[in-house]
Formats: C-alpha cells, sequence, structure tokens
C-alpha cells in the first residue's frame, strides 16, 4: 500500500474539498478541521486508496449532515384516536397519542413519556424512553380521584442528541359519575313586554310598518293584522303575521331561559290538508317549527311550542316570523321565563321529562323537554326515544338530538285513551350513560265536555232575569281522559262575545265565578266558558244569556178589564154582573222583555 487521499464531497453541489496532504498506509482515521459546513446539507467522504504501481481503489461513506436544531415539538391527545378524548371513566388507566414531532435534518430516534396531575410537572410517571412508538396506556399504581385532570407529557431525541422541549395534552378528566337527573322547578316572571298584544291598536286594519309606542318590531316586507275577538288564545287580541315582528330582551340573569309562544292557521275555506313553517329567532339559534293546515276550519286551533335557551346575562333580540313570504299565521301569548331546576336523588329516574302532546285537525305530535348535569365534564349527546310502554320505542327508535334539551316528533298514529312514554338518555364526555323516563302521557283525542252552563246563584238552576248587579255563573265540565287543566270565563252581549270582560283564569274546582257590574246593559248578559283538557284540547260553551232589571213592570201600557159573568143561561147587559159568587178579568199590555215571571191578584172587597 502506498498511501491515502481524502475528499470531502458535496453533491448537489459538485463542490471538491480535498486535502493537501497524502496520509500515510498505516492510517485508518482522520480529522479534518476548517471546514466551513450548512445545515441541511448531505455532505460525502470519499477515501482513495493507491499502491505503489500509482493504482488506486475509491469508496464512498453513507453521507452526514450537520444539526444544530432540536426535533420540532408535535400535538399529545388524551386517548388512541386524533380526536382528543376530553374525559374518561377510568380511575387507573391513561391513554395517550402524539403526533407532529419532526427533525428534518437527524430524524427523531426516541420519545420520552410521562405522566402529571399537576400541569409541567412529571410527578406521577417520571419521563422514561418509550422508543419510536407514538401512543402509550399508563396503568397507575393508586386510582385517580373523582375529577382529577391527568395529563400525559412527550419530548423526542435526534440522532444528533438534541432533545425537544416537553409537551403535555390538555389533560382527562376522571368522571366515574353519570349525569345527573334534574327536576324543573318554577319560573320566574316574564320578560316579554305586550305578550299577547294587547297593546297593539283594537282594529282590523293591516299594519306594514312600525307602530309608534309599540313594544314589537315589524320588520321590512312584513305586514300584521290585529284582530280583537273572542278566539285569541290570551286576553282579547292576537295578531295575524306575514314576515316577522321582533322585540329586544333584556336578560338579567344566566341560565337556561324557556320559550313558549301560541300560533294558529287562518281560519278558510279554501286550504288544503298541509303543514306550514315558521320560525324562532333568539340570538344566533333558529329553530323551525310547522303549524297543521285543514281546511274549512271555522275557528283558530290554537298550537302550542317550547323552546330553551342557555342565554348570558346580555340584552337578546327574539324574532318569530314565517319561512315563506305567501304564507300568514296567527300569533299569541309569548312567554319567555328564566327556567329554575334542582338536583334529584340518583334513584329517582321518573318524572324529570316533561312531555306533552299536540292535536290539530288530522295531525299528532308529541313535545319532550329536559334537564342533565354534569359537574365533572359536559354532557355531549342526548338520545330520546317514544313508546307505549316504559322504556319502548315502538313509536320512535333511539334518536340523537345532539345537545339540545328538547325534542319534538311529528306525524305520529296516536290511539285515543293509550298511554305513552318518553325514555331519554344522557351521556357525558366519559361515555357514562342516564336514562330517565317521562310520566305516562294519557292520549286524549277529545275535548272536555261540559254539562250545563248556568246564569243565576243557584248551580242548579238556571235564570233569564234578575235584579242583582251581581253576574253569577256556574257550570259543570269534566274530561274523563286528560282532566281539565284550566278554564276561563268572558262576559258579552252576545255568546261568545267579550266586550264586558276578556278571558280570565278561573278556579277549576270551584266551577263558578262571579263579577260586580258597574252599568246595566240594555240587553242580556251571556257567559262564555273556554276549558282546555291536560291534552291541549280545549271546548267552549254559552250560557242562554240573563238580563238584569232594576226598575218593576211598566203599567204605563196596562189594560185591566172586568168580564161579566151570569149565574143562567143569559147574558147580562153591560156594566152588569149577573153572578154573586165569581168574578172574571183580564188585562194586557205587560212588556215580555221586562221578565215578568207571575203575576199576584190582589183580595178587594165589595160594597
Amino acid at each position: 500500500m502506498g498511501y491515502y487521499a481524502i475528499t470531502v464531497l458535496v453533491l448537489y453541489r459538485h463542490d471538491i474539498h480535498t486535502l493537501s496532504k497524502d496520509l500515510g498506509s498505516s492510517v485508518t482515521s482522520f480529522n479534518i478541521t476548517g471546514l466551513k459546513l450548512e445545515e441541511n446539507t448531505n455532505y460525502y467522504t470519499v477515501v482513495q486508496a493507491y499502491n505503489l504501481a500509482g493504482l488506486h481503489t475509491t469508496e464512498v461513506s453513507d453521507g452526514f449532515m450537520l444539526d444544530l436544531q432540536s426535533p420540532t415539538t408535535g400535538i399529545v391527545h388524551d386517548g388512541f384516536v386524533m380526536t382528543d378524548i376530553h374525559a374518561t371513566s377510568s380511575m387507573q388507566s391513561v391513554r395517550s397519542f402524539w403526533h407532529g414531532f419532526s427533525d428534518l435534518e437527524s430524524g427523531i430516534k426516541n420519545y420520552e413519556y410521562c405522566v402529571s396531575l399537576n400541569d409541567g410537572m412529571c410527578d406521577v410517571d417520571a419521563l422514561h424512553d418509550v422508543g419510536i412508538a407514538t401512543r402509550k396506556e399508563y396503568t397507575a399504581a393508586k386510582p385517580f380521584g373523582q375529577g382529577s385532570i391527568v395529563r400525559a407529557g412527550v419530548r423526542a431525541s435526534d440522532g444528533s442528541g438534541h432533545v425537544s422541549e416537553i409537551v403535555f395534552s390538555n389533560g382527562i378528566v376522571v368522571d366515574v359519575t353519570p349525569p345527573a337527573r334534574v327536576k324543573f322547578d318554577l319560573c320566574e316572571d316574564n320578560i316579554i313586554a305586550d305578550f299577547s298584544f294587547e297593546h297593539f291598536p283594537e282594529t282590523n286594519e293591516t299594519y306594514c310598518h312600525n307602530i309608534s309606542n309599540n313594544d314589537w318590531l315589524i320588520s321590512e316586507r312584513t305586514c300584521i293584522r290585529t284582530l280583537n275577538s273572542n278566539m285569541a288564545e290570551q286576553g282579547r287580541t292576537n295578531i295575524l303575521l306575514q314576515g316577522s315582528v321582533s322585540q329586544s330582551l333584556s336578560v338579567e340573569n344566566y341560565g337556561r331561559y324557556r320559550l313558549t309562544f301560541y300560533t294558529s292557521t287562518i281560519p278558510s275555506e279554501g286550504q288544503v290538508l298541509s303543514a306550514h313553517e315558521g320560525y324562532i329567532d333568539v340570538g344566533n339559534e333558529r329553530y323551525i317549527f310547522l303549524l297543521y293546515v285543514r281546511s274549512n276550519t271555522g275557528s283558530y286551533e290554537w298550537q302550542k311550542h317550547t323552546f330553551f335557551f342557555l342565554l348570558q346575562a346580555n340584552d337578546t333580540n327574539l324574532s318569530i316570523g314565517t319561512v315563506k313570504r305567501s304564507t300568514a299565521f296567527a300569533v299569541d301569548n309569548v312567554v319567555f321565563q328564566l327556567y329554575k331546576h334542582s338536583v334529584t336523588e340518583p334513584a329517582e329516574s321518573f318524572s324529570h321529562i316533561n312531555a306533552h302532546t299536540v292535536f290539530v285537525h288530522d295531525w299528532s305530535s308529541i313535545y319532550a323537554e329536559w334537564i342533565f348535569i354534569d359537574e365533572e365534564t359536559e354532557i355531549v349527546e342526548y338520545l330520546w326515544a317514544i313508546g307505549t310502554v316504559q322504556g319502548g320505542t315502538q313509536l320512535q327508535a333511539f334518536t340523537s338530538v345532539g345537545r339540545r334539551t328538547f325534542a319534538n316528533a311529528y306525524s305520529l298514529h296516536f290511539e285515543h285513551n293509550s298511554n305513552v312514554h318518553v325514555t331519554v338518555v344522557a351521556i357525558n364526555a366519559a361515555v357514562l350513560r342516564t336514562k330517565s323516563y317521562s310520566s305516562p302521557v294519557i292520549i286524549d283525542l277529545t275535548p272536555p265536555t261540559f254539562r250545563y252552563v248556568h246564569d243565576g246563584p243557584d248551580k242548579d238552576m238556571d235564570i233569564d232575569y234578575q235584579k242583582d248587579m251581581e253576574v253569577v255563573t256556574h257550570w259543570d265540565v269534566f274530561d274523563l281522559e286528560s282532566d281539565i287543566e284550566e278554564c276561563h270565563w268572558a262576559i258579552g252581549t252576545s255568546k261568545g262575545d267579550t266586550s264586558i270582560q276578556t278571558f280570565l283564569n278561573v278556579d277549576i274546582n270551584s266551577r263558578n265565578a262571579y263579577k260586580k257590574l258597574s252599568t246595566v246593559p240594555d240587553v242580556s248578559i251571556f257567559s262564555t266558558i273556554r276549558c282546555k283538557n291536560k291534552a291541549g284540547l280545549t271546548s267552549i260553551e254559552y250560557s242562554d244569556g240573563v238580563k238584569i232589571l232594576k226598575d218593576a213592570p211598566s203599567v204605563n201600557e196596562v189594560i185591566l178589564e172586568l168580564m161579566t159573568t151570569s149565574a143562567t143561561q143569559f147574558q147580562p147587559r153591560s156594566m152588569y154582573h149577573g153572578n154573586s159568587s165569581e168574578i172574571k178579568f183580564r188585562w194586557t199590555g205587560f212588556r215580555r222583555n221586562e221578565g215578568i215571571n207571575s203575576y199576584i191578584v190582589s183580595n178587594f172587597a165589595m160594597s
């Protein structure tokens, strides 16, 4: 062997650096100094061995690269999937998955893994080498406490020995308790101003612009008509809406708010069986609701709608409108209330779901609302089902509604006097489930039945005239299936009229009502009783009227005539009386509309 020649070669630049001297044949290693190496560049060493005859052999190394940077950090997830898991029901096992760590120069050589209960500290399991694995399951020697937040930490080392910073996951919450059921409590006061549109002008005119000094704003391209009639759901007034109306609400307290309102399609003979759509907006949330339509309807069929919203203490806007510009419907009794609730015992699994049915024309639907809470983790999904037995799915299989706490099912077929059960399953982030059931909902397809509506103080007798200024009404109403939920009483000068008194809520158990009048109308007074059962169906019944009389019957036009009689077959002459034992007389001229009930004939003496 003669000598060696060493060359440092950068291939992509065709740049060659050659040593200025030859090395002896006994040398097998050599350090090269003074080179100006660059990062992200591959370098190769070329060695040529020459013999004494001048012949040579060339060998090239596999190359090297200058690496002065630590590995780039990635992301650490809780769980074994790309989607980060926020909770676990295991108190000892923690799973972690990481990706995104990189080193362009020398590559990732290995990872180190640790477990922490305090962010930034590997206080549960110290850093230890896990090779090039990108997932790890750790089992703790002692169980983690309920509500503990466990974090996994990972750092990477590259081929040059550089180490990255430790990256921790955002933590996984230990939750071994399922969601808790919540009972509904009383609501706060309604925050809607003019909730039944009583402050609108009392006319049947159509308005396509804002009304001054009114709490509701009429949107552009919107027309409304106010109606003053006994068919209003609340009070005396409702509106017909084509477009949308809105109101700004001042929400003073953070919490869960319930919105209820009533709609009805406009009675018409030209409509066919169909469904119209309306919408409500609260803040940035919008929901669509259906209205059922049938032809040849002579009255309003009010349909109740309920929605829930979780609101901050701030001003928000409420809008109610028609989805299509060509449709219109009636709106009344808009109520927006803060809803309070209380946590129940874990063993209680009934009566936490409020459910009611809506029957309009040939359509049937069921509505349900519920509340669950979870103090450690959030509730990620609700499933609900409808059946004819507790927990059953005969009418609807378990269906997800996301995180909504209410749901509607439309176009269902119910059998009269049967029971319907709603089941709700709440799933938290730890995939723990709680199931709750509604009380049986009795399907009642018939409205309440009236036995009578009587005028007068005696419930067993109806009167047509009275002298007292106090109007008293008695009635008897029943519903064998779902019982009576509420009754309202109104007074007017004809059946269904509310000009003397609008509908007032009355005690359903007393079944009587009274009102002292200040003036006496010239015509009869009629009472209208409107009762609704717990299935939402309404019946209306009227009294036959009572007239108040303050004066005695007038005698100005009365004629009293003595009729001559005879004790024989011969008629007596005029002005003569031929019977010593009896007399006859007759009278006319008393007015029937003055309520004459009977006549009293006084005794008199003859001389």
